[in-house]
């Protein structure tokens, strides 16, 4: 059944239906943990749709379909599939653009359970909301550096320890796949990548390893579906994956194995595909949650004929946003709700305009914020703020902002909102959004050069990556500036820095390339220039003060930085160098 016509079903029943106490959603939510550790009897289904209809009466939610129905006839998909192949290929000359990005706040690492149990504090991943872990190629978990090189299809476990490293073992991956993203959780040790093969859009595989003898990993299971990755995540024991799947279209609907998503090799079922009421792309977004207990098998699987392009995933929600389609001015976002292993479809919307990442999205006390930039017939752009309630309906919006300019970075703290826009200056916006049905800017400072990723620093201060430039609008080198938001109604750049001979960083696009921590007043990236790349080291008194340049060769991208206690790693695919943090002089180099 499509989207609209069950969701106004279900409105319907909802409205008529007096709920029971003992089908309350806590009794309910009783019931179906209870029934999960028995062997499942036919009753379950029936609790399950009841719970269902249960929490669209209660909450006014909108489900797209039940899982647990019966049937298994693919033609109305069929038919949508094969129509929207014979639109995209009569519009020949057309390119896609991907935007798809991911996100960066605070460190969520947990110390792991063997007997060389981290005791001091330490940094991981940069991500956006804490609590919900993000894959990367660096990961530690306070004893340890785990480090994926993507050339040599390998991860290498090293010991560290006061500055000394040294190789624990080395998981060689197979060839075929191109691993994107690395995750340690406790014991266990993930990595997710894409394989391609012939005639195949591509295969997500999630590879997940037994590291409780770090000398000696033993590969636990692994999870395969349909498509390319587009990204992940991770809470608590569960990894979430989301990957992008093109299907082919054959000449009979039988062969469901080329235009159905596969999960493991089995096609999904009906009920776990959503098929929106007017599909704009013969793509899917497919998801799989994966227990890391049990990681030979998907817990949980979804999709719905859809591209996915950004994504934002709250401590509750996953948002998939969408841009793609003959209606390229307008931005679906698909939001599903998830837990223990567990996705469900919840609602849908649309704004207009396009996302610049995942930062442009952000979930506070039910609503969803989020800034867009919108494509003008006549070549021009401008900007919008939207604010969308928990069942994805607009209540409030800001239209046509900074005319001519585009969103370079945006984040958002509790009841106020921050972007950049930019064309030859760089307008940092303040928005007051504690009014989810009336937004407004309270503010807007003019300053050369933009920034294009932002991250709070402290409790009054907003730090800036971006890049110098000119009123004739060349970049002049990578820029930090310092913004006092203690009154985000005039906003003021406390203090800037210009790296000199730079102008390129991998943090300019790819938020997990910085490491930072304000409350140990420390950050850092690499960056390079003509003279090659450098990792740099930042504190922050009433102005930057550098205290370290590291020498990282020709590139700045794929390097990583961490600090366990008081030593710091600079990391490489191909070598540790350790530093102490009291004074970045050098300890030690390890050749991996």
């Amino acid at each position: 059944m499509k989207e609209r016509e069950l969701e106004e079903k279900l409105r319907q029943d909802g409205e008529k239906l007096e709920i029971p106490e003992s089908l309350g959603p806590q009794q309910i939510q009783k019931k179906l943990e209870n029934a999960a550790r028995t062997k499942r009897r036919p009753w379950i289904r029936a609790i399950a749709a009841a719970a269902a209809l249960v929490l669209v009466a209660g909450s006014g939610l909108l489900l797209s379909h039940m899982k647990g129905e019966e049937g298994q006839d693919y033609g109305e998909l069929y038919s949508a599939v094969r129509d929207l192949s014979a639109e995209r290929d009569n519009q020949a000359g057309v390119m896609l653009i991907d935007r798809a990005g991911s996100a960066g706040l605070e460190n969520s690492a947990k110390t792991y359970s063997g007997e060389d149990a981290a005791t001091e504090s330490f940094s991981d991943t940069n991500i956006q909301v804490e609590g919900v872990d993000e894959g990367d190629i660096v990961k530690t978990d306070g004893a340890y550096i785990y480090i994926l090189d993507r050339d040599y299809a390998s991860v290498s476990i090293v010991k560290a320890e006061d500055g000394n490293a040294d190789i624990r073992a080395v998981i060689s991956l197979e060839d075929d796949l191109t691993a994107q993203d690395l995750y340690v959780a406790e014991d266990r040790l993930s990595v997710i990548g894409t394989r391609h093969t012939d005639g195949v859009d591509g295969e997500t595989t999630a590879v997940t390893y037994n590291i409780k003898d770090r000398r000696a990993p033993e590969k636990a299971g692994s999870v395969t579906q349909s498509g390319q990755l587009n990204t992940s995540r991770r809470e608590g024991s569960y990894l979430y994956i989301f990957s992008n799947f093109y299907p082919q279209v054959p000449e009979s609907e039988k062969k469901i194995e080329q235009y159905v998503p596969l999960v493991n090799g089995k096609a999904l079922k009906m009920p776990e595909i959503v098929l929106p009421e007017k599909p704009r792309t013969a793509q899917y977004l497919v998801m799989t949650a994966i227990d890391l207990e049990n990681p030979d098998r998907a817990c949980d699987r979804e999709a719905v004929l859809s591209s996915g392009d950004t994504f934002y995933v709250s401590r509750e929600n996953i948002y998939a946003a969408s841009d793609r389609g003959p209606d390229t001015k307008t931005t679906e976002i698909r939001k599903f709700s998830y837990k223990d292993g567990k996705i469900q479809y919840q609602a849908a919307g649309k704004v207009k305009g396009y996302f610049n990442d995942s930062f442009s999205m952000d979930e506070y006390r039910g609503s969803l914020r989020m800034v867009t930039t919108l494509d003008g017939s006549s070549g021009s752009t401008c900007n919008n703020v939207y604010v969308l309630d928990k069942n994805m309906k607009e209540t409030g919006s800001i239209l046509k902002l900074a005319k001519d300019e585009r969103i370079y970075s945006a984040r958002f703290l509790k009841d106020m909102g921050y972007f950049v826009t930019y064309r030859q200056t760089d307008p940092l916006f303040s928005v007051d959004l504690s009014d989810p049905k009336a937004p407004k800017i309270i503010g807007a400072l003019k300053i050369p050069g933009f920034s294009q990723y932002l991250h709070f620093y402290g409790k009054d201060h907003l730090l800036g990556i971006g890049q110098a430039s000119g009123e004739n609008g060349v970049t002049a080198g990578v820029k930090l500036s310092m913004f006092d938001i203690s009154d985000p109604a005039d906003v003021k750049e406390e203090s800037t820095l210009v790296i000199k001979n730079t102008y390129d960083a991998e943090v300019l696009s790819n938020h997990w390339a910085v490491m930072i921590d304000p409350q140990k007043n420390i950050f850092g990236f690499a960056a390079s220039g003509e003279k090659g790349a450098s990792y740099y080291i930042y504190r922050y008194d009433n102005g930057f003060r550098q205290m370290l340049a590291a020498p990282t060769g020709n590139s700045s991208h794929n390097v990583r930085g961490l600090y366990i206690g008081d030593v710091f790693y600079l990391v490489r695919t191909d070598e540790i160098t350790s530093y102490r943090m009291s004074d970045f002089q050098k300890i030690a180099s390890l050749k991996i």
